[in-house]
């Protein structure tokens, strides 16, 4: 079978990209392979099933009959074993198909973790919507839970485990959450935060095997301690799918390397979503941005291209989450390296809390917990790359109005 455009994965990056070809060109032949089994769903719209939001179905966001009025086929359980760049060709377990055009948006998958013990019922993951049944079914029984991790899946297995009202301990590898990217006094919020909500907390606990006859009942860490549990939420982050990709597709440790236009070395080729690590010309870096709304954007925008646009990927980093009474939000570069300059503020008792990430004299980008009325600001701040130098040592100050120190300051 051959299409004009084919598409792999049927994420929100290949089905954004496949309507965003069918505005542009009414009549090319679109089909999308895709490993599961069903139509288009929102891994973001998991975690909310989870804790009793919205309902199963409310997840999905696309039937096959949506794909068919407009004539693109989806091909479901369809796993690529490879691709002929030559033949202009991608090989499945059950069949070939030959393409004009691909987009390659495979996403990502559970990030693999070979320790003893890791085919134990009650080890918990939230990547797909089988992974959310699984967690429902387990915390039926469940009493005592833990969570491993140290980002945001694990904050919304914590959450989960809360409103399901379940004894819970965090296992933190890292001697702070979210990866030392807080500082002390954003630390202390967060473990305040986690204390009033009845959460147990280890840092520094690597998970050296889990135990258990069939079912887990315990963990136990590098340190010797062992830690008693009926069920564990895994949210160690994803790897990408890379397996399938020959060797002339140019790959990098993030993902598939494109360029602004979210082309790959390959002519014909492009890639989109968690897998694309595109050059970002705000920031003159190649970035890898895992995220919903980055994917659903540049499927969108790899759409277009292939359809026949020249236009370049742009997007500032923005994610934001509400979980256990506190909203957090991370926007533009939060990585810090030797020329990294990072400010903070706060307000435990208010659980407020700001970090700024400066690099030569501009703000690269900032996290905000409970602080969201700054958000507009400090994104306007990072566009307009301004010198700020003069005006540091306000960011420490909690008085300080980021609005107006945001309208005060003139593009670089």
């Amino acid at each position: 079978m051959r299409y004009d455009y084919l598409i792999i994965g049927g994420g929100v990056a290949g089905v954004t990209a496949a309507e965003a070809i069918r505005k542009s060109d009414p009549k090319g032949t679109i089909g999308i392979l895709t490993n599961e089994s069903h139509p288009l769903y929102s891994r973001v719209l998991i975690p909310h099933y989870l804790k009793g939001k919205i309902l199963r179905e409310s997840v999905f966001l696309r039937s096959l009959g949506d794909m068919e009025k407009q004539n693109i086929n989806l091909h479901t359980n369809k796993e690529v074993e490879s691709i002929d760049v030559e033949a202009r060709s991608v090989k499945t377990k059950t069949g070939e198909f030959q393409y004009g055009k691909l987009l390659i948006a495979t996403g990502g998958r559970v990030r693999a973790w070979d320790i003893p013990g890791n085919d134990l019922s009650g080890i918990l993951h939230m990547q797909t919507i089988e992974d959310a049944d699984a967690i429902l079914s387990v915390l039926k029984d469940a009493k005592t839970t833990a969570v491993i991790g140290g980002g945001f899946i694990a904050l919304e297995f914590l959450e989960t485990m809360v409103i399901h009202k379940k004894d819970v301990t965090l296992l933190c590898k890292e001697q702070a959450f979210f990866g030392g990217k807080l500082d002390a006094l954003g630390t202390e919020l967060m473990d305040k935060n986690f204390r009033d909500h009845g959460i147990k907390t280890i840092y520094g606990a690597d998970a050296k095997e889990f135990r258990g006859n069939g079912t887990l009942k315990k963990i136990l860490l590098q340190s010797g301690e062992e830690v008693q549990t009926d069920a564990v939420g895994v949210g160690i982050g994803i790897e990408r799918n890379l397996g399938f990709l020959p060797q002339s597709i140019e790959k990098n440790s993030g993902g598939i390397k494109t360029n602004e236009f979210l082309e790959t070395n390959v002519p014909s080729i492009w890639a989109a979503g968690d897998i694309a690590n595109y050059y970002d010309g705000f920031y003159k870096k190649q970035q890898t941005l895992g995220n919903w709304t980055n994917a659903l954007m540049q499927g969108m925008q790899v759409g277009q291209n292939m359809a026949g646009e020249k236009k370049s990927f742009q997007v500032l980093f923005n994610y934001a989450i509400s979980n256990l009474g506190l909203n957090i939000a991370f926007i533009g570069d939060t990585s810090i390296d030797a020329e990294t300059e990072a400010i903070s503020r706060g307000n435990i008792e208010k659980k407020q809390y700001e970090r700024f990430f400066i690099k030569h004299g501009a703000l690269q980008g900032a996290i905000m917990i409970n602080m969201g009325q700054d958000r507009g600001a400090l994104t306007t701040l990072i566009q307009k790359q301004s010198d700020i130098s003069q005006k540091k040592n306000l960011l420490s100050d909690m008085t300080a109005d980021i609005r107006a120190i945001a309208s005060d300051s003139p593009p670089s």
